[in-house]
């Protein structure tokens, strides 16, 4: 009987099991079918894909030169990326086995070390996803394929319908960081835990920026971007100097709602008023369809007493006459509702009232959600008449097409939006509250543009670089372990425990040896002809040589550079090159002139690389604690020697010297603390030799051609956190004090 069980047992599973496995499959094919795809962030490295999905899943992209796909399974040699808020969590776990790994007494951390693999990359599941792709190559085009990471599909960008993406040409100037910064909730009154931040910028001339945008951080609903170094939709580089007009923003957040395009005033975007995203019940309206710049003014259903909270609902009304006299709170919705009632038109406003309105039906159900507090009838102002979607007794009635505000979230710049179509109310800038009365940015007066530091980096012409010939040079690798020199007179091998610069004299002359870690020991001679390579004749040290004498004089430090710019620091005090001029020279003599510039920023930027007589103009020290720009021409590694700068005991010191506004710097020193971005801004703010006052830590980041950055606004951290090692230069910008930080050590 058991057997007979058994075996029904067998047969039945053999037939449930590939149904439930087909199923699967079914469900992993339908729950990757993308909308509303948008490229953005594009560098000359690098490209942000995002799209939603009806149900939460997994998000990979895939770009490819192959235009010719629309839909297929992964395959493991394409140029993928996984989504960035599942990066970041991989970023994090390797930073913390890095640290593990300092405590246990390994101090050496390479570039390597802070590279994540595939397969340590934990796939989350969202609603919205964003995922960027880095390290491609400039100006060059790829088709886009987006999916679970079993089945892709090929997407188009919606804002602009191309099918394809072309990176930038490589970038050859630079600006300071620019960040921008807010908080996202939802309309349910928590924070938004799934959505992306979109923005681009619109110039004086009619120049627009290419879409840039931000995933929003679970833990604390906040986004950050930064508008530096922005180029046109096409590839052009946009000057700085150039006018803003108007910042534009809108919202993604799937079931949590969205929000079509509204202006935010330009000082007025670090940090952003708090947005609410509206319900997608309310307002009906296509999913692909982004509200335009036609926004309602809610005269009567906006409230200047009201909870500080924007995620707190308000249910006090008041008639405040046109404009926002306090801090009210709105939310924005966009699209086409439905007609729920179209009578009598609204009453006479002040400044001429409507001349098409509506007023309720008192038969048609309101729908679901509508919010307390909007309930009463309300006008535009007389150049833009679009009714309420609330009317007195709380029905909704028909909205057309637009935006609309209600009495639940603060400063979202909507109600002036009317302003910026001509009319000379309802600024967003004037006297009593975010969206007073008085002539503000969108409400036809001057515009108000923020000075910024420093202007832009400028390369020099890379037809004129320093060259020299390659002089010998000693060649040796090294295992990892003791701190002694032994030599082999059978295998003639010497074997080197610690990497560094070790010197010694062979016939009355001094030579030196740099001995890369974590290899195999090799032989040591001398490269008479400089090319690498051990040829006939060149002298091979030996047993012959009597008391061959080493001695380690310098710690070795491993770069890894692309073509490009390279943020860098030098954490060691070099024994030869110690000017940029010279720095430079050295580089080019060691690895086939293949540098253009070295560059710091001290309130303006100091570049070095045309010629020598720009050396002896701009040259500047190359010093430990600040950091520089290195411009290369390809990708390659390097590795510079010097000596460490003991910082290890009570008396040992390390300073950085900061000075009010952007600081580019490097930390430095045997036993520095390992600090984040967010813990180098609590240390700074905490020093009590100096009452120190800093908010943003920035990192170039190379792999995607454009900054990184942590924003301290108030105890609200905006941003995404990321470790700092000694051989990157960074951006720290102080808001007050002037003098020297002392990190901590060990």
């Amino acid at each position: 009987m058991k057997t007979k069980v058994n075996k029904k047992f067998l047969l039945l599973a053999t037939l449930i099991i590939p149904v439930i496995l087909l199923l699967v499959v079914v469900f992993m094919f339908f729950s990757s079918i993308p909308r509303n795809a948008v490229f953005s962030n594009i560098t000359d490295r690098a490209v942000t894909i995002s799209w939603v999905t009806t149900v939460r899943s997994p998000g990979m992209a895939i770009v490819t030169n192959d235009s010719g796909r629309r839909i297929g399974l992964f395959k493991g040699d394409s140029q993928y990326g996984y989504d960035d808020r599942d990066v970041v969590v991989a970023e994090e776990k390797l930073a913390e086995e890095n640290l593990k790994r300092v405590s246990k007494g390994d101090t050496t951390v390479r570039f390597e070390d802070l590279k994540i693999e595939s397969g340590s990359v934990r796939k989350g599941w969202y609603y919205t996803h964003h995922v960027t792709i880095t390290d491609l190559e400039p100006d060059s085009q790829y088709s886009v394929m987006v999916g679970n990471g079993l089945f892709f599909r090929q997407v188009a960008d919606s804002i602009r319908g191309n099918d394809t993406v072309r990176t930038h040409v490589l970038l050859d100037s630079l600006q300071t960081p620019d960040p921008v910064y807010g908080k996202v909730g939802s309309w349910k009154g928590e924070l938004a835990d799934d959505g992306v931040v979109y923005m681009k910028l619109l110039y004086e001339g009619g120049i627009e920026s290419g879409v840039l945008s931000s995933p929003i951080k679970a833990d604390n609903g906040t986004f950050y971007l930064d508008l530096s170094n922005l180029f046109t939709p096409t590839g052009e580089k946009i000057d700085k100097t150039a006018l803003i007009r108007s910042e534009i923003v809108w919202v993604e957040g799937g079931p949590n709602g969205r929000i079509g395009e509204f202006v935010v005033a330009t000082d007025k975007d670090a940090p952003m008023d708090s947005i609410i995203l509206q319900d997608p019940d309310i307002v009906q309206f296509p999913y692909d369809q982004r509200a335009g710049r036609t926004t309602i003014y809610f005269p009567d259903v906006i409230s200047s007493v009201v909870d500080p909270d924007p995620l707190k609902l308000s249910t006090e009304v008041s008639a405040d006459g046109l404009g926002l006299l306090g801090d009210g709170f709105f939310v924005i919705c966009a699209g086409e509702c439905n007609n729920y009632c179209r009578r009598p038109p609204c009453p006479v406003g002040p400044d001429g009232g409507c001349n098409d309105g509506a007023s309720c039906n008192t038969e048609q159900e309101p729908p679901s959600g509508t919010p307390p507090g909007g309930n009463k009838p309300a006008c535009v102002s007389p150049k833009q008449c679009i009714p309420s979607i609330y009317c007195s007794n709380g029905l909704a009635v028909n909205c057309q097409t637009g935006t609309a505000c209600d009495a639940r979230t603060d400063g979202m710049n909507s109600c002036g939006l009317i302003a910026s179509q001509g009319g000379t109310g309802g600024g967003n800038t004037g006297g009593g509250g975010n969206n007073g009365g008085g002539t503000g940015n969108n409400g036809g007066g001057t515009p108000e543009v923020p000075a910024f530091p420093g202007g832009e980096y400028h390369t020099p012409d890379p037809s004129q670089q320093p060259y020299s010939i390659k002089p010998p040079s000693i060649y040796a690798q090294v295992p990892e372990d003791p701190d002694r020199v032994l030599f082999d007179p059978v295998t003639q091998n010497y074997y080197f425990i610690s990497e560094g610069e070790y010197r010694f004299t062979y016939e009355d002359i001094e030579y030196t040896v740099v001995l890369p870690e974590g290899q195999s020991y090799y032989t040591i001679f001398i490269d008479t002809n400089g090319n690498g390579i051990r040829d006939e004749g060149e002298v091979t040290l030996s047993e012959d040589i009597d008391l061959l004498m080493l001695e380690r004089v310098a710690d070795v430090i491993s770069y890894d550079i692309k073509a490009g710019l390279n943020f860098i620091s030098i954490p060691v005090v070099l024994d030869r090159s110690n000017t940029a001029s010279a720095l430079l020279e050295d580089l080019n003599q060691r690895y086939g002139g293949v540098f253009y510039s070295i560059a710091k920023y001290d309130t303006n930027w100091k570049v070095v690389g045309d010629n020598l007589s720009v050396f002896n103009v701009n040259d500047f020290q190359i010093v430990p604690g600040s950091g520089y720009v290195l411009k290369s021409k390809v990708d390659l590694q390097i590795e510079l020697t010097g000596k460490q700068v003991v910082f290890e005991n009570e008396g040992d010191v390390a300073p950085i010297y900061l000075t009010p506004g952007w600081n580019l710097v490097g930390l430095y020193g045997t036993k520095t603390v390992d600090y984040t971005a967010e813990s180098l801004i609590d240390s700074v703010n905490n020093y009590q030799e100096v009452d120190f006052l800093m908010d943003n830590v920035s990192s170039w980041s190379v792999s995607r051609g454009m900054y990184q950055g942590v924003q301290n606004s108030e105890g609200v951290i905006y941003g995404t956190d990321f470790p700092l090692t000694q051989q990157i230069g960074f951006f720290m910008r102080v808001l007050q004090g002037e003098g020297s930080w002392q990190p901590e050590h060990e």
